[in-house]
């Protein structure tokens, strides 16, 4: 059951490092996977159970800001209901919300998309039966007043990951050129 973020490349670096941290990890694992989906702790590993780097969109010309999360790999069981699957989709909406809430400076806002995909067909709060559910997109204010520098810094300008990209020319071994 993976969790992914696609950020604007000019949202805070700020925020974007609160996406990658093992707290976040911990709140996703204790909150989402075991609370609303009734996964066992003793079943929970690093290798079926993550939070994966976020990605950056395409920027748009208008500098607007936005934030799509969405998680996938979800096994409609017999033990989980469309309402669970419901509740993970608010809890993870309200966590979100409250990072970019609490990384955003004041005088910013950014969109908030939330899906989830799963396996076989699950019924929806609206009692439509599907494999893809979505909460409707909420603008969320920036309440960030402090001066860290980092939020004024776009995340895009800094690659997150090891690694991130390649050089397409490179003479790495076992990468062609």
């Amino acid at each position: 059951m993976k969790l992914k973020a696609v950020i604007s490349p000019n949202l805070p670096v700020r925020f974007a490092r609160a996406l990658i941290t093992p707290e976040l990890n911990g709140w996703y694992l204790e909150t989402v996977i075991v609370g609303c989906l009734h996964v066992p702790r003793s079943a929970v590993h690093p290798a079926t159970h993550y939070i994966q780097w976020p990605d950056f969109m395409v920027q748009y010309q208008d500098d607007r800001l936005g934030v799509e999360v969405s998680f996938s790999k979800l096994s409609a069981r017999f033990d989980r209901s469309g309402k669970d699957f419901e509740m993970a989709r608010q809890a993870v909406r309200e966590k979100f919300k409250d990072l970019i809430e609490q990384n955003l400076p004041t005088i910013r806002s950014c969109g908030l998309f939330i899906g989830s995909q799963t396996d076989k067909e699950t019924e929806g709060p609206d009692g439509s039966w599907k494999t893809l559910h979505e909460l409707d997109m909420v603008e969320v204010f920036g309440r960030a007043t402090d001066s860290d520098p980092e939020l004024e810094t776009p995340a895009g300008d800094f690659s997150l990951k090891p690694f991130r990209s390649r050089n397409l020319f490179s003479t790495t071994p076992g990468i062609r050129p």
